[in-house]
């Protein structure tokens, strides 16, 4: 169990024992680009953290994508993640005080509108701070740029510089 001691002016001492250890586990999430074009990646980086004192044991991920979007992949750098649709799961195993596992989503807008991840973890270990095991992010997917001019054709020697202009919107 954690023990912390100190001393008290007189010659007085004080230690005080926790019977159950106890973390304080936080996940902190961005997205990006913002906006996104749709059919195009976009990316959620979800930091999950535990500020200790003591490991935190059984940490889990639950992440629900709303919008219109499909998963592309799922990486983490520590325990497996399950994607189900636009809900993903992952068991982050324990980590360490002071530690941080990394949970990227590479999803993919198929229309314009609002996409927004939210996430909670959760751990078996005592958290006596659950405000901060909750995060959202959110991005707004854009029609991707139409072509007004198509590029011409053009032949290309090496020692002749050439320059092509395109319009979009």
């Amino acid at each position: 169990a954690p023990v912390d001691t100190g001393a008290m002016l007189g010659g007085w001492s004080l230690s005080l024992t926790t019977l159950d250890p106890f973390a304080d586990v936080r996940v902190l999430q961005t997205a990006a680009p913002d906006p996104v074009n749709a059919r195009s990646n976009l990316t959620f980086t979800l930091t999950v953290s535990n500020l200790g004192p003591a490991d935190a044991a059984d940490v889990d991920l639950a992440s629900l994508l709303s919008g219109a979007v499909d998963v592309s992949s799922v990486t983490a750098t520590a325990g497996n993640c399950t994607p189900a649709g636009t809900l993903l799961s992952c068991n982050l195993g324990t980590i360490l005080a002071g530690g941080t596992v990394t949970v990227t989503i590479v999803a993919v807008p198929s229309a314009r509108g609002p996409v927004s991840n939210e996430t909670t973890v959760t751990s078996s270990t005592t958290d006596f701070f659950p405000d901060n095991n909750s995060a959202a992010a959110s991005v707004t997917a854009v029609d991707p740029p139409i072509l007004l001019t198509q590029p011409a054709s053009q032949v290309v020697c090496a020692t002749i510089p050439v320059s092509f202009e395109v319009s979009a919107i």
